[in-house]
């Protein structure tokens, strides 16, 4: 309606307009090369328009002329862009679906329409993977590498398939390229501190905490924890060589310091202070060390050390009882009375304290050796040994170094786990299920023994005896109703054993 309204009011305007031209009189006169012209006014006005007019229509023609292909290329060109997202569109939803012979041949048309852009190259990666063709996807993310806008993916996706492959060194080295371009990515600082854990390379994961924690990828809290860990492995690597020196146990004493002061509760940092005080022979600063940290960290080497320390003129037992006073109710005070008690012939003092210890977590295998022993060897009570033989069947693993992640018992603390890798997940706990650690030595199943040994150091002050066997009991005890015995041999355990 407006429209028209404007129409009617534009072609009223020029009849006016016309109407009052033609009733001017008057003549425009004009003279070129040599000649005269004379005319109306009204006729020169209406050759003006008209010429005006003319010029325009054939501008706007040329300019359409010469305009058209690129035009023409563009619609074109958004036409196919809109076909091929549609296309796209499709083929995401049939690769959710799995269907990637369908999908092959929705990318290749979406390929036509699009050429190779970033999406097309990360969806043809993609759909290679599902079809498991990870040459043709590898071809795909090398050709992402070359765009600015894929470089990222690109890489992510190569080095997703050196970790699939286990081939850590290259996935290592497809980081470290990644990281020169994007080195703020927290996916890339990840991999890279993880790669590093689990190759051992200890000095570069140092070199990346305070990065990984300026961009988040770490907390502070778990930076600290991070840098003591790393810090108590590299003590742990070397610990052979510096139980040797005096002065090495001093320097590297200070260092635990320090480790200690950022993840007070790190059980083997605990340990390693509490060896490194036995070696310089200060027996009362390692009762007093033992006793402050029995209370959240207690563990059978440190009730050997400090019953060994002990005040010679007592009682191992009452050395034991007074330790287990600073946890009275963990399943490992009772366990450590029980073994002294053993030693020392003490029947009645180990079944009690065993009895104790059975309220306070799951019946262990270790408390069922010791039960049998005391059945069998102090009470002389066959009907009994039967009974824990019965229920041996049925006990749960012992405390151990257990993953955290997979569960897998390992045969000492270590800063990465040497079944899923994952870094801090060795604790000294309980596992809940059974699974051996074999040991670079090919450990035998028949040599794996079920109890944690109390220390038989003759003189705990002389460094060479720290690193003695510690003697079990020798006793056979058949742990199987289907006659199968497991012997129990003679284990050593000692500074050495945390090294393997």
């Amino acid at each position: 309606m407006i429209r028209t309204f404007i129409i009617f009011c534009f072609l009223f305007f020029i009849i006016l307009t016309t109407y009052w031209i033609s009733n001017q009189p008057g003549q425009i006169t004009m003279e070129w090369f040599g000649y005269q012209i004379g005319m109306p006014s009204w006729l020169f006005v209406f050759f003006f328009v008209f010429f005006t007019l003319a010029l325009s229509f054939i501008l706007a023609l040329g300019n359409f002329i010469i305009h058209f292909p690129a035009k023409w290329r563009l619609k074109k060109k958004q036409k196919n862009q809109e076909k091929g997202l549609a296309i796209l569109s499709q083929t995401i939803l049939t690769i959710a679906a799995g269907d990637t012979t369908k999908a092959n041949s929705l990318i290749k048309q979406s390929v036509h329409y699009l050429g190779t852009s970033p999406l097309t190259l990360l969806l043809s990666a993609q759909i290679a993977q599902l079809a498991g063709d990870e040459k043709e996807a590898q071809k795909y993310f090398l050709s992402m590498q070359q765009n600015d806008q894929t470089e990222f993916l690109g890489s992510r996706g190569l080095i997703t398939q050196s970790l699939q492959h286990d081939d850590i060194h290259q996935a290592l080295l497809l980081t470290k390229n990644a990281m020169q371009k994007n080195g703020q990515n927290p996916w890339l600082i990840k991999t890279y501190l993880n790669l590093n854990f689990r190759l051992q390379n200890w000095q570069n994961c140092l070199d990346i905490l305070d990065q990984a924690k300026k961009i988040g990828v770490l907390t502070q809290i778990e930076a600290i924890r991070y840098r003591a860990v790393i810090y108590t492995e590299q003590l742990r690597l070397k610990l052979s060589s510096i139980l040797n020196n005096s002065d090495q146990i001093k320097e590297n004493l200070d260092l635990l310091q320090r480790i200690l002061g950022w993840a007070p509760h790190l059980i083997f940092a605990v340990i390693l202070k509490s060896w490194f005080l036995n070696q310089l022979s200060t027996p009362r600063q390692l009762l007093k060390y033992i006793e402050k940290n029995w209370g959240v960290t207690p563990h059978p080497i440190l009730a050997d050390l400090y019953i060994k320390n002990f005040d010679k003129n007592k009682s191992p037992i009452l050395a034991a009882q007074k330790l287990a006073s600073f946890n009275p109710n963990h399943y490992i005070s009772f366990i450590t009375i029980a073994k002294v008690a053993i030693q020392e012939k003490k029947w009645d003092i180990a079944r009690t304290s065993l009895n104790q210890a059975q309220h306070t977590g799951p019946l262990t295998i270790e408390l069922c050796h010791l039960m049998i022993k005391i059945e069998e060897q102090g009470f002389h009570d066959p009907v009994q040994v039967n009974h824990w033989l019965d229920k041996l069947s049925k006990a749960e693993p012992n405390y151990g170094w257990v993953c955290k992640s997979c569960n897998y018992e390992n045969n000492s603390w270590q800063a990465c786990c040497p079944r899923c890798h994952n870094f801090d997940t060795i604790d000294w706990r309980l596992a809940s299920t059974l699974i051996i650690a074999m040991d670079k030595n090919n450990l035998s199943l028949n040599q794996i023994n079920y109890q944690e040994p109390i220390v038989n150091i003759k003189n705990p002050h002389d460094p060479n005896n720290l690193k003695q066997s510690i003697e079990i009991d020798k006793n056979t005890i058949d742990i199987n109703p289907s006659q199968q015995q497991l012997k129990e041999e003679q284990t050593s355990v000692d500074a050495a054993r945390l090294v393997n």
